[in-house]
């Protein structure tokens, strides 16, 4: 797997959780951290990329990401079209 590109969201080692204790905004954005990086360090959970530190999360996990992911899409459609909070 070290030639192909993975995106975060999908590794055992990214999480929102944290990010959320510290940024919030970057959470909300579809931001987090990797466990190997400084935690001041925020990646797109999307965002391809090569990582040879990759790790598949389990798909339950994975599964709740996504759907995280959907939440965030959904807030921000909600912003730019006027209809936030």
């Amino acid at each position: 797997m070290e030639n192909e590109k993975v995106i975060c969201a999908d590794c055992h080692y990214f999480n929102f959780r944290d990010a959320m204790k510290r940024m919030v905004k970057f959470a909300e954005s579809g931001m987090g951290n990797c466990a190997f990086d400084n935690p001041a360090s925020y990646y797109n959970a999307r965002f391809k990329r090569h990582c040879a530190k990759f790790d598949e999360a389990a798909l339950e996990t994975r599964n709740k990401r996504q759907l995280f992911l959907i939440e965030v899409d959904k807030q921000i459609e909600e912003k730019l079209n006027g209809k936030s909070n």
